[in-house]
């Protein structure tokens, strides 16, 4: 009797705003690398006027109780509409947990759920035969074979492109720890595979080449703490003056995507699922690869250029080593350079944006958003 009156209760009686607002802010937060300030925008861009220290309340309310009702739907029989489910990191009462998403094919959020265990949404998938989309990362490759066979100028195409079904994936020692979180996210990628061998789980894994973009990522001190990406770092740098540090000489190169091409290869999977289901994709720019020096030398001019200060183009740009930013145990891919036919050719997706655009963006938005007056 006490669970009947308690399932009645609406938890959403006392809030001035809308549930669904209330629900919108609260998937934001938790689905997105956004801020509490990020989802304060982003809501007042959509006309929906609010605080983020109210969104932080609703978060802190409602969101075990969202949890609690999710699960109660999760024991009726499931939809026959087809859907995937991706994954999200949370955090409730300061402990981690996983959210998963249930989608459908036009991006319409279904359901979710939080869980503790983090195979939950594969194995979910597997029991239900529903398709899993799983967000991986050009890390699992490891280092190329050219910086093992000592084709230091990359002259053997074969040695340093990534492809998705022929590159081995090449990791360095244990006590480099660096390659813990390549070497979970492969295992994941195993696992998965392993469920559509067995249980004919359809699934699409997508590799990402640093996607870059608004609202990507936090600046320490501001609205996050730790060490953020290359970008990131290198904007705090210039926008409190200090020196851009370059790990190693910053001679790795890297291909640098757009969150907007992204997004269209995402939804391209989605809409073409005989397409795209049981495969894996890198998702990359060809055009737009460089090294995190040339990187450094090109945010530093297009910063220049955006507040209109020359003395910015002579931004002091420093050598330090991986044990001194990162700590020991550090080890990074020498070069990412993806081999992207296999989305051409299926999905009919080609990366439109250019690196000078990507970072003229992505600048603009950092020093709107985290400028100290």
């Amino acid at each position: 009797m006490l669970q009947s009156i308690m399932s009645k209760i609406n938890h959403f009686k006392y809030y001035k705003t809308s549930p669904e607002i209330i629900k919108l802010a609260i998937m934001y937060y938790v689905r997105y690398p956004l801020s509490l300030r990020n989802v304060e925008d982003i809501l007042h861009e959509r006309g929906i006027d609010t605080c983020h220290e109210t969104i932080r309340y609703w978060w802190n309310n409602l969101g075990p109780r969202l949890s609690k009702e999710l699960k109660k739907k999760r024991r009726h029989a499931p939809s026959k509409w087809r859907w995937h489910i991706d994954e999200v990191f949370i955090k409730i009462n300061g402990k981690l947990h996983y959210l998963w998403r249930a989608i459908d094919h036009e991006g319409t959020v279904l359901d979710c759920y939080v869980t503790k265990r983090r195979d939950q949404g594969a194995d979910l998938c597997a029991k239900h035969s529903k398709w899993m989309m799983f967000f991986s990362t050009s890390e699992v490759y490891g280092r190329t074979l050219s910086s093992y066979v000592g084709d230091d100028n990359y002259e053997t195409q074969d040695y340093f492109e990534l492809r998705e079904d022929q590159t081995p994936m090449i990791m360095g020692p244990t006590q480099n720890q660096r390659w813990s979180y390549a070497c979970a996210k492969q295992l994941s990628e195993r696992y998965i595979y392993g469920l559509h061998s067995q249980y004919d789980m359809p699934f699409t894994i997508i590799r990402p080449l640093n996607f870059f973009g608004s609202r990507m990522d936090f600046l320490p001190g501001r609205d996050g703490e730790g060490i953020p990406r290359v970008l990131a770092c290198f904007m705090q740098a210039l926008m409190d003056n200090e020196p851009i540090q370059l790990v190693d000489g910053g001679h790795v190169y890297r291909t640098i995507t757009a969150i907007e091409d992204a997004i269209d290869a995402i939804i391209l999977m989605l809409n073409k699922p005989d397409k795209s289901q049981n495969e894996i994709f890198n998702i990359g720019h060809q055009g737009n690869e460089i090294t995190i020096k040339e990187l450094a030398h090109k945010m530093r001019n297009i910063y220049a250029d955006l507040i209109g200060d020359e003395t910015i183009r002579d931004h002091a740009i420093v050598d330090v080593s991986a044990a001194e930013f990162y700590g020991e145990g550090y080890e990074d891919s020498d070069r990412r350079y993806p081999n992207v036919s296999k989305a051409k050719d299926k999905l009919g997706w080609v990366a439109k944006t250019s690196l000078d655009n990507i970072l003229k963006n992505t600048v603009r938005y950092f020093h709107e958003h985290y400028k100290k007056s």
